[in-house]
């Protein structure tokens, strides 16, 4: 877990459980429609049915970007995705339709649970760093 501070105090990231959440999401498919619906109609405040590309991707660089406190761990993934954002982009008509965009956050969630492993396999390591070096320290004080 990463520490993050939330208005002076710490709190966990638990990059595990945010790791199985995803899957969850991704593995069962009644959830991962019922979420890309959600976020269909929270976009299309028109209901016109469709949504212009650059709705998406403010959308979701939102989203990915979280909320980011200056001198403070950050945990934004909005630049993690950037060949994700290709496929929008690659969208000749420059709209979205709910499939389109369940296409679209599929690859995204299945990206940002790589993201999340590279980060939890990086906390694996910064911590063992850390033990092994105040293993060290704790060989190098003197008995008394």
């Amino acid at each position: 877990m990463g520490t993050q501070y939330d208005g002076g105090e710490a709190f966990k990231v638990d990059y595990q459980k945010a790791i199985q959440n995803l899957t969850d999401i991704l593995i069962d498919n009644d959830k991962f429609q019922e979420m890309c619906k959600n976020i269909f109609d929270a976009i299309d405040t028109d209901n016109v049915g469709t949504l212009e590309v650059s709705q998406v991707e403010q959308f979701v660089r939102s989203f990915l970007r979280g909320n980011q406190v200056p001198g403070q761990i950050n945990t934004s993934f909005e630049d993690s995705h950037n060949q994700i954002f290709k496929i929008l982009k690659d969208n000749e008509s420059g709209e979205i339709t709910q499939d389109e965009l369940g296409k679209f956050l599929n690859e995204l969630l299945k990206n940002q649970v790589k993201m999340l492993q590279i980060k939890l396999e990086q906390q694996k390591y910064e911590r063992s760093m850390a033990a092994q070096e105040k293993r060290g320290m704790d060989d190098e004080t003197p008995a008394e």
